[in-house]
């Protein structure tokens, strides 16, 4: 259990202790941050504060209710209320371990050539804590950082969000909700959140990440990433706010998840939404290529699940290369049919591009989300194929607003597509 008075976590230990002849001081466990420090070098004083929030959050899900966690000088002090000291150390460094590598990932952490840094509170320690040395006290979620410039400080549940990263600017482009179909239920269950970008002087209508255009360094693609964020938990607060429930489906792009500054920031702007809310979402990694190791992308899956429980990957037909996902328990890989033709010919040859990928996802046990279904033939080919979920035209049209799941039966979108056709 987090706490953030001082005075609390003595009451506390005073009733855990009371009564015991013998403290097994392995109980009381450091976790320090000194391997973070290192490798965010010159970055560490601007962002010190938002890690150590984030980290408080890591580790407050990696122990029991009945457990102590304070802040102690720049780590966090964790009491275990009922591991033995052998299993209180083995706890420790795990998670401190796993606190490494959300920060840095393996790669940095190997090149560092350092180990996970937990330590065991002796006697000396401890009665320095309980004396002239007391623990410091949490941040308030409030506390503002003046040398980040950010004006986003993780607002609560009801209150409007500041646009995060963005210095309260509207981005030039605005958002559509793509309705997503479960083929497995007749029901619309969620919505992707999609940017969409049209040129004035030329007309030309981008979509998704290509709103970038070009510009593609880990801050344009984080500011993109927040504004997505933003706009999605903006409308799914207000929605909750009315007793509507919806399930949103949020991009988030490779390069903001391989910089550590870019990647804390994403998640300082996600923790604005209560964890147990998180389940009505689903964080779609984009810009995974034929290139990128399995272990970034297995680092990047872990990440994001620490904050969301699920996890879907949106990769090209042709990227190949499933087996790098093995064990990172994705939830959907999503790909876009470019037409319907490439649908046809997955079901006539099982060699067909479109067939090896959907193999590919079904070996993974995971679902599959197949886009830009134009007609009502595609829509039945690709069920057919075992695609699940489905969306494009023939499904429905993007909507300015995300709605609460309704019922779409095949013989639905049958209708839609016959009259679409229509002369």
């Amino acid at each position: 259990m987090l706490t953030t008075n001082s005075a609390d976590v003595l009451h506390r230990l005073e009733r855990k202790l009371q009564g015991r002849s013998n403290v097994d001081l392995g109980q009381f466990q450091l976790i320090n941050l000194d391997v973070v420090r290192e490798g965010a070098g010159a970055q560490w004083d601007k962002l010190r504060n938002k890690i150590v929030d984030v980290s408080a959050h890591f580790i407050e899900k990696r122990i029991s209710a009945d457990d102590i966690l304070l802040r102690y000088g720049d780590g966090f002090l964790v009491v275990f209320d009922a591991l033995d000291a052998e299993a209180s150390v083995a706890r420790t460094e795990a998670i401190s371990t796993e606190l490494n590598i959300f920060f840095l990932g393996d790669e940095l952490l190997r090149s560092l050539n350092v180990q996970s840094t937990a330590h065991r509170l002796d006697a000396k320690q401890f009665s320095q804590m309980l004396g002239g040395s007391p623990p410091a006290e949490v941040p308030a979620n409030d506390a503002k950082e003046a040398s980040d410039g950010d004006e986003d400080d993780n607002p609560a549940l009801g209150k409007r969000l500041d646009r995060p990263g963005t210095g309260g600017r509207e981005p030039p482009y605005r958002f559509l909700y793509r309705p997503v179909w479960d083929s497995a239920h007749n029901a619309v269950t969620a919505q992707i959140c999609v940017p969409r970008l049209e040129e004035k002087r030329t007309g030309r209508v981008f979509e998704g990440r290509d709103v970038l255009r070009g510009h593609d360094s880990p801050k344009e693609h984080l500011e993109l990433d927040l504004a997505i964020a933003h706009k999605a938990m903006e409308d799914f607060l207000e929605a909750h706010n009315d007793n509507r429930r919806l399930a949103l489906c949020l991009t988030v792009g490779v390069p903001a998840m391989i910089t550590l500054s870019t990647r804390v920031k994403y998640f300082e702007a996600l923790s604005a939404i209560p964890e147990e809310l998180r389940r009505y979402f689903v964080l779609i990694l984009e810009g995974v290529t034929a290139g990128t190791p399995a272990g970034a992308i297995q680092e990047i899956m872990r990440t994001l699940r620490s904050f969301c429980p699920n996890i879907a990957v949106h990769l090209p037909i042709r990227t190949g290369g499933l087996d790098r996902f093995s064990g990172c328990r994705t939830m959907m890989f999503a790909a876009i049919a470019t037409d319907s033709a490439m649908v046809s010919a997955a079901v006539r040859s099982p060699n067909a591009p479109l067939s090896l990928y959907l193999d590919g996802v079904k070996k993974l046990h995971s679902a599959s989300c197949l886009g830009g279904l134009s007609s009502g033939e595609a829509v039945e080919d690709a069920i057919a194929l075992g695609a699940r979920f489905l969306t494009g035209t023939a499904i429905a049209d993007d909507i300015d607003h995300p709605v609460p799941p309704y019922v779409l039966t095949l013989d639905d979108v049958r209708e839609r597509s016959a009259g679409t056709h229509l002369v």
